[in-house]
């Protein structure tokens, strides 16, 4: 497994309130999720795979509060968004990714 980044308080709280979308629930994604679900981000994981595919991983997020969008990306998930956080292996092309770049979300 992937050891979550080390940050001084200061940096680990700039995530708390905002609503973060994760692309790709691989192992990547999985640590991601957790830490940004730990420092008080709402966390919105979305997968083009279904949940009987993932059922681990999410068994895993959904007690930290991690919300699940599984079987496509659509573009309602950029609604109150602040941030995107693409796991490797997801193509940056995505119409999400194409929308959430021309609406000006990092």
């Amino acid at each position: 497994m992937l050891a979550e980044p080390m940050l001084t308080l200061r940096e680990a709280d700039r995530y708390r309130g905002q609503q973060v979308v994760v692309l790709g629930l691989g192992r990547q994604g999985m640590v991601l999720a957790r830490f940004l679900a730990r420092r008080g981000a709402r966390v919105i994981v979305s997968d083009r795979r279904s949940e009987a595919d993932l059922a681990a991983a999410v068994a895993a997020l959904r007690p930290l509060g991690v919300e699940m969008v599984l079987g496509a990306h659509p573009l309602s998930l950029l609604e109150g968004t602040h941030l995107i956080a693409v796991s490797g292996g997801v193509p940056l092309t995505l119409p999400l990714l194409v929308e959430a770049q021309r609406r000006g979300i990092p």
